[in-house]
């Protein structure tokens, strides 16, 4: 599962630096003969094999997180053609918030990597440092939100984690979520106890 996680990384670092106008068909590309959504239905494949404490849930946020990045996808090709100056501006600074926040992590990952080699405190001062750049992303999105919430829908976009679905169930309520991929569909019965998780 690891190199599936690495190769996830490595897209949404991509992701992350391209122009907005570039992101439209990202996901839906192919690298060489292999599709940019097979690492995470990848992972969702080894989730389910190895079904480890809290692995079901972790294949639904993969599958979320994917979902969502096509949805933005769809949702960008008709947003951008008609992009107002203000929301050319927001889509501007929002590249220049990602560009940051890849940089630092780029800069974090060297220092752990480094271990006891690594100047002394500068791995605690870039992850502060990371923190804060995540921060005014955050209070960016917000800002962006509230100029224009279809755009800042396709901004930064994060699925919610199953815990904090479960958080917002009733004790009596099931939720059904499902993914179709290349090789399978998957689908998922969330109540506010348990996460299951199913090959169809």
């Amino acid at each position: 599962g690891e190199a599936f996680r690495q190769a996830i990384a490595l897209l949404e670092m991509q992701y992350n630096t391209l122009t907005f106008a570039q992101r439209q068909t990202f996901f839906s590309g192919r690298v060489s003969v292999f599709k940019r959504t097979a690492p995470y239905e990848g992972m969702m494949r080894v989730l389910l094999k190895e079904r480890g404490p809290g692995h079901e849930a972790e294949a639904l946020w993969y599958a979320e997180r994917l979902k969502s990045r096509i949805l933005q996808e769809l949702f960008a090709v008709r947003s951008i053609t008609a992009a107002l100056p203000e929301d050319e501006r927001i889509i501007r600074q929002d590249r220049e918030h990602q560009k940051e926040l890849v940089a630092l992590a780029r800069r974090v990952e060297i220092m752990r990597g480094l271990g006891d080699k690594a100047p002394r405190g500068e791995a605690q001062r870039l992850e502060a440092e990371l923190e804060s750049a995540r921060n005014r992303y955050e209070e960016f999105l917000k800002q962006a939100k509230f100029k224009n919430a279809e755009l800042a829908s396709l901004l930064g976009a994060e699925p919610p984690t199953a815990r904090e679905v479960q958080a917002l169930l009733d004790g009596d309520v099931t939720v059904l979520e499902y993914y179709t991929g290349e090789r399978a569909t998957y689908a998922w019965l969330v109540t506010k106890d348990s996460v299951r998780m199913f090959e169809l």
